[in-house]
């Protein structure tokens, strides 16, 4: 199952998350239908100008026992985050 969220900080959209979870693990639980409908798209609910970039800057993988229990991306602007990578130099 897919499960998108947006994440808000003083009122403004600042992320989203698409998490996958195997139905063996959540079928029949609270977690199977945890948002009624069809979920909006990035632009929309992140309140970005149309063609506004976008970066995908987690993937991550949540494990129980080496089972993968959910996987989401993680969808923040460009416009509102700076990436930095530190890497020593040797």
């Amino acid at each position: 199952m897919v499960t998108r969220y947006v994440f808000h900080s003083d009122g403004e959209p600042i992320q989203i998350s698409y998490s996958r979870e195997p139905l063996a693990v959540t079928g029949g639980t609270s977690v199977e239908w945890p948002e009624d409908g069809p979920a909006p798209d990035e632009v929309r609910d992140l309140r970005l100008p149309p063609r506004s970039p976008m970066m995908f800057v987690i993937a991550r993988t949540y494990y129980a026992d080496g089972v993968a229990v959910e996987t989401a991306d993680i969808v923040v602007p460009s416009d509102r985050y700076e990436l930095v990578y530190r890497t020593p130099v040797r």
